[in-house]
């Protein structure tokens, strides 16, 4: 029997890529997947082992320390709901985190994106115009990831968010049990795919071009393409922005991105396969504070289209 010991920390963007290889030994029920040494995952770890835990049904071997903070986040109750815990601690709504929520097609992101700001909003004193800016950044970010989820990965997800107090720092991660960006651009015949050239680190990229989407070839809403390609371009700008200085993760089958802030980003591929996809953002909300959305969106046109200087006016925003 295959038993995959888990590390006991993921503490940053950096380290996804190594923990993805981890987890892609996990491959099938007879694997047990092992929390003994676990301690602290951001986001993205979590959602991400949770989406293959539940591809693969793996046995889990746990302990009761542990059982109680995944208890908290909900995990054991998404991977085995029917099994009732029990729960010898209080449930308590200033802990600095939102539960796991599934995301699929009856998924109203802004929903969950109210129920991360609450987070911030419980633990920390900002002004209204601080909350209202940081608000619109979350909620832009939530809706184009989970947006991405519903229309390319063909399953659902799930998105955990964690906000830190002491570096007011919100870390949001998504993971979903999909079909992956190459396959979403090969199963809609897109007009960027090839055959022969492309495989899970082209695409990706491809798909982190302005406006290349693997559904641009599919109408949608009055006839054009619901999706304009624009969404995780877009956050990874934001992310990098020069006052903002964020961090954005994605990863796809064997291939990874990261961008960190002014930081040249860097890709490649890793042993095994992520079975979807899995994206990771970190920002200081002390950062995006004192900046609209408004700003970050025309400052991320300008990143990923240096020539070009668009206006409100000029339809930037719908």
């Amino acid at each position: 029997m295959n038993t995959v010991l888990l590390p006991p920390t993921v503490e940053s963007e950096s380290e996804l890529k190594c923990f993805l290889e981890v987890i892609s030994n996990v491959k099938n029920a007879e694997s047990i997947t092992d929390f003994s040494e676990y301690k602290f995952y951001i986001p993205a770890a979590n959602v991400a082992l949770i989406c293959t835990i539940e591809q693969t049904n793996s046995k889990l071997k746990s302990s009761k320390e542990l059982n109680r903070y995944l208890q908290r986040i909900d995990f054991f109750k998404i991977l085995r709901p029917d099994i009732c815990l029990p729960e010898d601690f209080n449930r308590r709504s200033e802990f600095g985190f939102c539960t796991i929520q599934k995301v699929s097609k009856t998924t109203k992101e802004e929903e969950i994106a109210r129920k991360i700001t609450a987070i911030i909003e419980r633990t920390s004193n900002f002004k209204e115009i601080a909350k209202t800016n940081i608000s619109h950044a979350i909620e832009y970010a939530i809706g184009e990831i989970a947006r991405n989820v519903i229309q390319h990965s063909n399953a659902h997800g799930y998105v955990y968010a964690q906000y830190y107090p002491g570096s007011k720092i919100i870390s949001i991660g998504i993971a979903d049990l999909g079909i992956g960006i190459l396959e979403s651009f090969k199963q809609n015949n897109s007009e960027f795919y090839s055959e022969t050239e492309d495989n899970h680190l082209t695409m990706l990229l491809k798909a982190l071009k302005d406006r290349t989407s693997s559904k641009f070839n599919v109408a949608g809403t009055y006839g054009v393409p619901d999706n304009q390609g624009v969404g995780l371009t877009r956050i990874a700008s934001i992310c990098a922005n020069q006052d903002v200085l964020g961090r954005f993760f994605i990863a796809t089958g064997n291939a990874f991105y990261y961008r960190d802030g002014k930081k040249p980003p860097t890709s490649g591929t890793f042993s095994g396969e992520f079975h979807g996809t899995a994206i990771s953002i970190s920002m200081p909300v002390w950062r995006i504070d004192k900046i609209a959305i408004e700003q970050l969106l025309l400052d991320a046109e300008k990143d990923v289209n240096p020539a070009t200087e668009l206006t409100e006016d000029e339809g930037l925003f719908i």
